[in-house]
C-alpha cells in the first residue's frame, strides 16, 4: 500500500512518546470548563487567555464537533477520542509554547468529562451554567433543529431517554429545551462544582472566589471590567421575546422539560 505524504506526516506527528505528553501536562496547571453553547464559555476563554504565561482555548479543534455527537451516544467513544487523538493533538498545538497554564472553556467537550478526568487526573474542572430560558432563546436564533444542518445541531435523545418516545412529535422549541436540560444534567453528574454565568459577568467577588481562587490565577478587577463591558459572541437577532414575555404555552413547555435542572441550579 502506498501512503500519501500528508498521511505519513500525520502518522509521524502522532508517533509521540506518551510519557513525554504526560510529563508536559503534569508539570503545568490544566483546567477544563464545560457547558452547553451560549452559556459563557467564550467569555471565560477570552478573559482567561489574557493571563500571562497561559493559553486558554474556546473550541480549538474542529474534530471536536463530530466527536461531541459520538460522545453523546457512548462514554467509550468519548474515552477513545480523548486518549487516542485529542490529548496528542493538544500536545502538538502547545508543546513548543512557554506556558505554565493550559486551559479550555469548551462546549464541544461537554460529554467528555469522565474521559478527560482519566487522561488528565490532575486537571481542574468547572461546569459553566446559564439560565436555561436565556440559553434556549439564544439557540432558537440559530440553526439547531431546522433541518438545514446536521451533526451537533441535531442531537437527539438516546435509547434510555424518556423523551425519545415523543421526539418526532416535539416542537423545535421543545427540542432546544431538551438540549439544554440534557447537557446540564449529564455534565453535573460528573462535575460537581459549577459557576453561573450571570454572576461571573456581574459580580467580581464571585469571579474571584469561583474562578481566580479555584484556579490559582489572577485576572484583576480592571481587566475583568474591561472584558465584561465589551461582550463578544452575542446574539444580535432573536426570534423569541425575552422569557419574561413568553406566553403560557412556551412557559409550560419549558417547565415540563427543564424544571429539574432549573431548580438544581437555583434559577427558580
Amino acid at each position: 500500500m502506498v501512503y500519501s505524504a500528508d498521511i505519513i506526516k500525520t502518522c509521524l506527528k502522532f508517533w509521540i512518546n506518551e510519557k513525554r505528553i504526560n510529563e508536559w501536562f503534569e508539570s503545568r496547571t490544566v483546567f477544563f470548563m464545560l457547558g452547553i453553547g451560549r452559556s459563557g464559555t467564550k467569555f471565560l476563554a477570552d478573559i482567561l487567555n489574557k493571563i500571562q504565561n497561559a493559553i486558554v482555548f474556546h473550541e480549538p479543534i474542529p474534530e471536536d464537533f463530530k466527536a461531541l455527537v459520538e460522545a453523546h451516544k457512548s462514554g467509550e467513544a468519548a474515552r477513545k477520542y480523548i486518549k487516542t487523538f485529542r490529548k496528542k493533538k493538544m500536545f502538538e498545538i502547545v508543546k513548543n509554547q512557554s506556558i505554565n497554564v493550559y486551559g479550555e472553556a469548551n462546549s464541544n467537550l461537554r460529554f467528555h468529562p469522565q474521559a478527560l478526568m482519566e487522561s488528565f487526573p490532575n486537571a481542574k474542572f468547572l461546569h459553566v451554567v446559564r439560565d436555561g430560558r436565556d440559553v434556549v432563546r439564544s439557540i432558537m436564533a440559530r440553526k439547531h433543529y431546522t433541518g438545514s444542518v446536521a451533526g451537533h445541531h441535531e442531537l437527539r435523545p438516546r435509547d434510555d431517554d424518556p423523551f425519545l418516545e415523543h421526539w418526532d412529535q416535539m416542537r423545535r422549541f421543545e427540542k432546544v429545551c431538551w438540549l439544554w436540560a440534557d447537557a446540564n444534567r449529564r455534565i453535573r453528574r460528573d462535575i460537581f462544582q459549577y459557576v453561573k454565568f450571570e454572576y461571573l459577568v456581574s459580580d467580581y467577588d464571585y469571579f474571584i472566589k469561583n474562578i481566580e481562587a479555584y484556579l490559582g490565577i489572577e485576572i484583576g478587577e480592571v481587566l475583568w471590567n474591561e472584558v465584561v463591558s465589551k461582550p463578544t459572541n452575542i446574539t444580535k437577532r432573536f426570534n423569541l421575546p425575552k422569557w419574561t414575555e413568553w406566553d403560557d404555552s412556551l412557559i409550560q413547555a419549558f417547565n415540563s422539560i427543564c424544571a429539574e435542572e432549573m431548580e438544581y441550579f437555583g434559577y427558580y
